[in-house]
């Protein structure tokens, strides 16, 4: 059911919810209220992890404001954060907003080019940098404005005169200095950070957000999960230079929750299974990976284990199924599912620890039968919908109201309506005001105040939104047609070897695929072929393995209207990464960056197809032509 009229829904006053009007609010009422109680868990020297109090945090960040307004930080200077999730992070942002600063998070995996440009862009006062690797990805022009520098790590720097400080000395220094009055802090209205969007389709643009805005947006993610509360714990892991994180760190502070700080995100896991957090934000790709391995550890037990494993699943699917549709199970189903849940399927959720009680996952959409396998599991997770320009999430599945394949429904700060070709439109005051330096501000919105996201969806009987495509990604064929990728590459990451996908054929006859490899997963699939990995730069896939995956894309592909079935693919070496500049720092695909890198080969491959068709030995239509490189 798609509705063009405006869907209204109760706004949510910050009232409500907090008494705070500012971050440093929020850490002074929290540090107030339960003083010795434990705020954020680091880990000393990557090894035991280490409490800071909420006094202890509260104090520290006050006394590092203080600090930086004796270094000639002034009420709306930009400060920019290159560096890795860390304590030092946090405590600088808490200390830079209750100065009167801006914050500008920069990605330590971002290229040097897209650096320079948010740097530049965003006229930085003043730099907090991790070591000398990171500060070399910026120009000495950019540089020498700053006020001062606060570097974590020492090490060579690019120019001789830079105002640099070491963050011991600054810890040392800040210790002694007098504490600021309370008259000093930041309005509600003053501006609190600068965010860049992800850039997936050009260069970034800065957007600039107040602290009543960000207050909002974390009450309502508190209202719409009650289950976050005093002593839950979370793992922060995601960039802090990605404004959702930021806001899940601030919803614990303002409930007295406990964040734990992973530095380094390839070792996320290995934090969860000792924190066992109550809640687990992540992104699609990082439950994909997930998946893949819990499949590679059962594929490593014995035959007749696997079987019980699968039994299990499949007990527990028909389970989550009832529960979905909000039927009741049958008696025999209910004793299986406590049986299968106590031998089996207890100790594979187990790698999330024993008190998750439900996951999210935002940045791009999840593919139906992962949310399905999951939940067979015992294992939730809800999808949420939002966008850099609105600053409270749009919609928001909750553990009390979700349906997959679809993101959820509005929260109550958010006016939602659709145009007539079923775009989605909101308005509220979690809204920007244009983009950071934009003169053509006011003509991004309608007369009467709504953005339109670019996004395409419909609301369904119940008040679901279901994502149908974004428009910068919608694929225009040559013969007219308008194609959402983001579902058959969901299609194609369901093949269990398949690690990444990205389908293209804009003004193209059809479509084609890009896709990386999990070779240690394909190995595990295609035992019968008995080949490896090949190893050479020039070396082809051996044809045992080249027959093994097209057959298995042909019959994947076979389920897709024909129009959606790509007609070639291209299968990569290596994988997109954040630091080739394929992806972004919360893992989307920048497209327009893979099909330049790629294009030559892409000529190629769509010559060999109309060759194929134009001599009529095209078994290429039903069995789709594959590149190696």
């Amino acid at each position: 059911m798609k509705m063009r009229g405006t869907v209204h829904r109760r706004r949510l006053a910050v009232s409500e919810t907090w008494s705070a009007q500012t971050i440093p609010d929020v850490l002074r009422e929290r540090a107030e209220r339960s003083p010795q109680a434990t705020a954020l868990s680091y880990q000393s020297q990557g090894q035991t992890w280490q409490p800071l109090s909420w006094a202890d945090y509260w104090r520290q960040a006050w006394s590092l404001a203080a600090a930086f307004r004796e270094l000639g930080l002034a009420k709306g200077d930009r400060l920019g954060m290159l560096a890795p999730t860390s304590l030092e992070w946090e405590l600088t942002h808490l200390a830079t907003v209750t100065a009167g600063g801006i914050l500008v998070g920069l990605e330590p995996h971002d290229r040097p080019e897209r650096l320079q440009r948010i740097a530049a862009q965003s006229d930085l006062n003043a730099l907090f940098v991790k070591d000398c690797t990171l500060i070399n990805k910026l120009s000495p022009a950019l540089l020498r404005p700053c006020k001062f520098i606060v570097m974590l790590e020492p090490g060579p720097v690019p120019l001789p005169d830079l105002p640099l400080i070491l963050w011991p000395s600054l810890v040392q220094s800040s210790a002694k200095t007098t504490v600021s009055t309370p008259e000093a802090l930041p309005a509600p209205t003053d501006a609190a950070t600068i965010i860049y969007t992800s850039g997936t389709t050009g260069d970034p643009k800065g957007i600039l957000y107040n602290h009543r805005q960000i207050i909002l947006a974390c009450a309502s993610i508190v209202e719409a999960f009650p289950q976050v509360q005093a002593g839950s714990r979370f793992v922060c892991w995601l960039p802090l230079s990605n404004l959702f994180q930021r806001m899940m760190n601030l919803c614990a502070m303002a409930v007295g929750g406990t964040t734990y700080l992973v530095g380094d995100p390839l070792k996320v896991m290995e934090a969860v299974r000792v924190v066992e957090p109550d809640i687990f934000i992540g992104v699609p790709r990082v439950y994909e990976k997930l998946y893949a391995g819990i499949q590679k550890d059962i594929a490593r037990k014995p035959t007749w284990m696997q079987s019980i494993i699968r039994l299990a699943h499949d007990i527990g699917g028909r389970y989550a199924k009832h529960l979905r549709e909000g039927s009741t199970p049958s008696p025999g189903l209910r004793l299986a599912r406590q049986l299968s849940d106590r031998l089996v399927l207890r100790h594979i959720r187990g790698i999330m620890g024993s008190r998750l009680q439900f996951m999210i996952s935002g940045s791009a959409p999840m593919p139906i039968w992962l949310l399905e396998v999951f939940h067979a599991m015992g294992l939730l997770i809800l999808e949420a919908y939002g966008l850099s320009e609105n600053v409270v999430p749009i919609a928001m599945n909750r553990p009390n109201g979700f349906r997959f394949g679809s993101v959820g429904k509005s929260l109550p700060a958010n006016e939602v309506r659709f145009g007539p070709e079923g775009d989605i439109m909101v308005r509220g005051p979690g809204l920007f005001s244009g983009y950071y330096k934009d003169a053509n501000a006011q003509n991004r919105f309608t007369p009467d105040g709504f953005y339109a996201t670019g996004d395409y969806g419909v609301l369904d009987a119940a008040g679901f939104l279901q994502l149908k495509g974004r428009r910068s990604e919608l694929i225009k064929t040559s013969g007219g047609r308008r194609i959402a990728p983001v579902s058959i590459e969901a299609k194609l990451r369901g093949i269990p070897y398949i690690d990444q996908a990205m389908v293209l054929g804009f003004g193209r006859k059809c479509l084609v695929g890009l896709l990386t490899i999990d070779w240690d997963m394909l190995g595990t699939w295609a035992k019968a072929t008995e080949v490896e990995r090949p190893t050479g730069e020039e070396e082809a896939l051996p044809e045992p393995m080249h027959c093994f995956i097209v057959t298995d894309l042909t019959q994947h592909m076979q389920q897709l209207p024909r129009y959606e079935q790509p007609a070639g693919f291209l299968v990569l070496r290596n994988g997109f990464s954040i630091e080739g500049g394929e992806l972004t720092s919360n893992l989307k695909l920048r497209r327009r960056v893979i099909e330049e890198k790629y294009l030559s080969y892409i000529d190629k491959l769509y010559a060999e197809i109309a060759h194929l068709e134009a001599t009529a030995t095209a078994i290429a239509r039903d069995e789709p032509v594959m590149h190696y490189l």
